[in-house]
């Protein structure tokens, strides 16, 4: 607890009260926990007890509490309280550095000399002692072992140094490191495993031995947006923002959406006062890449995110239409007698088959939810008679949150939302207009019915009267239905734009069962809207003056089958392998994983405690020979996929298009095979100085 004299201050004990009325609250069976977090401690002494008290009630929390923990943010160790002088501190509730400090110790150990072929395997040597050295043993046992079982299966050095960035997005970080520094021994040249071995040493709390290797990466690299980003965020480790700053502003220059780079340049901002720029530079961290951590950070400054802040996998919609709402007709609207007896029984048979699919669709409709019912009531059967109960992961889809935004979006001033129900008002208060229309025809109509009554001789009344009827027939036909039917297109129009583009958004809102209902829910509202199509002007009287009208015929549409259009899979050198199909996303470990005991990593089963964020960039198939540099994010050659790995694991998996290249050029089911590179893109670490490599 070598930090504790620095949290004593009187100023600053209240903060830790509050850190642990907070961790008291989690659970009433801790009262040594509660009567800690009532305690103001009167000397330094009392809150070194105070504070072993607290880590005694830490460490009997169930795994559960842990992870509760971990997910709000709020450290599970004393040691990760941060020192607090005046001006600078640490949210507690998402754990974010506002302004490390300055470690004058640790910059003075950078060395001076630039690296050099010759002298670098002496230096990843030195920093590879330095690993074995303060990761626990068993870590380094299980790094040695999984070292040995990939050269016995033949592996080369840039498999082996993709299934240790394989370890670090499964959050098993201490392995990770031993696994990069045995290979980066290996082949010191290799600049894609050096760059991921440099990140990996700054996020481990070890940048001053990072930053030598990221300056000779850079020195090859010039401009590369990689090394720019995790040379800033090595510096800003240091807590030295003045070398930091530049860094990541070149980075930004480079990839103006950078999620790693923006978002420490946005810490930056707020240190110096400038909450605007912190905003902005929030709000292009979370362009491409999306973390609930992001969002919080917007909102404590202020800021609500907007659905063009964010994005998806999919920048367009790979089909407009993808129900085939274009492909369902209603017969033509009748705007003349002719017209209306030619067309009756066609408007029948319509009407008639839209209430048969409707009813057909209402049916399937209940058997999908009574399923769902039915499952829900036998798993309370089971909890109540004291049978195991599986239950399902009720986990939002990987694109929740972006999808929400966008479907909210649709609802603004001139959205789709906003047309469609301007569409269906316009349309509705057309029809209400109607029953007038329907009294003024009746009784010009008996008008018409009483003048032929008078006459006589029957053959020249009946001649007269069909001509007069469809005389007044065609004029009211005319008069109602022309602008019907320009009402019903602009609203029909409207309504497939706004069911496509929702279908379109909810396929990743929506968890594969719901989506299913939610196909019948859109084919019901479509069959509604096309139906009021029949709701035109007809005076179903045409037909006793046209007597051959043509039998009906025609018939609606199939809907087309609605599947998803974006998958990914990125294969971690058989350490696991991360799938992504719209609205789900599963993330599974390899047989090695397995077979060498890596279930589990010690103390270390999350990044709560190490840094923030940071992204994994996978090229689709660029040849090492070129020597293009570490993969950059956004600006690759023929683009990238990415993962953003926050505090509670996987935060995003994104696709980005290169220079001059479309979203669509990349390959979408990506996997790490002999012709992928991978990078590690650093984040700042969440204290300066005190990761499992720090001091």
């Amino acid at each position: 607890m070598s930090q504790i004299s620095h949290w004593f201050e009187p100023a600053k004990s209240g903060r830790l009260l509050i850190w642990l009325a907070c961790l008291a609250c989690l659970d009433a069976n801790f009262p040594v926990l509660a009567q800690a977090a009532q305690r103001n401690p009167a000397t330094q002494q009392a809150l070194m007890e105070q504070l072993k008290e607290a880590q005694k009630a830490l460490d009997s929390l169930s795994p559960e509490q842990k992870k509760m923990m971990r997910d709000m943010g709020i450290p599970l160790s004393v040691d990760a309280l941060p020192p607090m002088p005046a001006g600078q501190g640490i949210g507690l509730a998402t754990n974010e550095i506002i302004r490390p400090n300055k470690d004058a110790v640790r910059i003075a150990r950078i060395s001076g000399a630039p690296l050099s072929q010759a002298t670098l395997p002496a230096f990843v040597r030195d920093a590879q002692g330095l690993v074995s050295k303060r990761i626990q043993p068993k870590s380094a046992e299980l790094g040695e072992k999984l070292y040995r079982y990939l050269h016995a299966q033949g592996k080369s050095v840039a498999e082996m140094g993709k299934a240790a960035v394989g370890l670090w997005v499964y959050g098993r970080v201490e392995t990770a490191l031993y696994l990069m520094a045995k290979v980066c021994l290996d082949a010191p040249a290799d600049t894609d495993n050096l760059n991921n071995f440099s990140a990996m040493l700054s996020m481990g709390g070890a940048e001053q031995l990072a930053i030598p290797l990221l300056h000779y990466l850079d020195n090859q690299f010039p401009n590369n947006a990689t090394v720019l980003n995790n040379l800033g965020q090595a510096w800003y480790g240091l807590g030295d923002l003045d070398k930091a700053e530049p860094y990541l502003k070149a980075a930004v220059r480079r990839n103006a959406y950078h999620p790693q780079a923006n978002l420490t340049q946005s810490f930056i901002d707020e240190t110096k006062g400038n909450k605007t720029d912190a905003v902005e530079s929030m709000k292009r961290a979370i362009k491409i890449s999306f973390s609930l951590d992001k969002r919080n950070r917007l909102r404590k400054l202020g800021y609500t995110l907007q659905a063009e802040d964010v994005s998806l996998p999919l920048s367009r919609k790979p089909d407009s239409d993808p129900m085939g709402l274009n492909d369902f007709t209603a017969p033509r609207i009748p705007k003349t007698a002719e017209e209306e007896s030619v067309s009756a029984n066609d408007w029948r048979a319509f009407g008639s088959e839209i209430q048969a699919r409707l009813g057909a669709l209402a049916k399937q409709h209940h058997e999908l939810t009574a399923a769902a019912r039915q499952t829900l009531i036998q798993q309370g059967k089971d909890a109540i008679e004291g049978r195991p109960v599986l239950l399902k992961p009720n986990d939002k889809p990987p694109y929740y949150e972006q999808a929400v935004l966008k479907l909210k979006g649709m609802e603004r001033d001139n959205g789709v939302s906003y047309r469609h129900d301007n569409a269906r008002k316009a349309l509705e208060g057309y029809a209400r207009t109607f029953p007038a229309t329907r009294e003024a025809y009746w009784r010009e109509r008996n008008q018409v019915d009483h003048r032929a009554a008078l006459q006589t001789g029957e053959g020249q009344a009946n001649a007269d009267l069909c001509a007069e009827r469809q005389a007044v027939i065609t004029k009211y036909l005319t008069a109602y239905n022309v602008e019907y039917e320009k009402r019903l297109n602009a609203y029909l129009k409207a309504t497939r734009l706004k069911l496509n583009e929702e279908l379109f958004w909810l396929q990743f809102k929506e968890t594969p069962e719901r989506f299913q209902v939610t196909l019948l829910d859109y084919q019901i509202a479509w069959l509604s809207a096309l139906s009021k199509a029949g709701q035109h002007f007809s005076t179903e009287d045409a037909e006793a003056c046209t007597p051959h009208s043509p039998a009906g015929g025609g018939k609606l549409a199939d809907f087309n089958d609605v599947h998803c259009d974006y998958h990914s899979e990125l294969n971690f050198a058989g350490m696991g392998v991360i799938k992504t199909d719209c609205n789900k996303m599963t993330s599974t470990l390899g047989i090695s994983f397995l077979k060498l005991g890596l279930t589990q990593d010690m103390d270390k089963e999350t990044f709560a405690d190490q840094f923030i964020s940071c992204n994994v960039e996978v090229s689709a198939g660029v040849d090492r020979s070129v020597h293009a540099g570490p993969v950059e994010v956004g600006v690759q050659a023929g683009g990238s996929l990415g993962v953003e790995i926050g505090r509670t694991g996987i935060q995003d998996v994104y696709v980005t298009g290169g220079v001059g290249a479309s979203i669509s050029a990349v390959t979408p089911g990506l996997e790490m095979g002999a012709t992928t590179r991978v990078s590690l893109v650093s984040g700042a670490t969440t204290i300066a100085g005190s990761g499992l490599l720090g001091n």
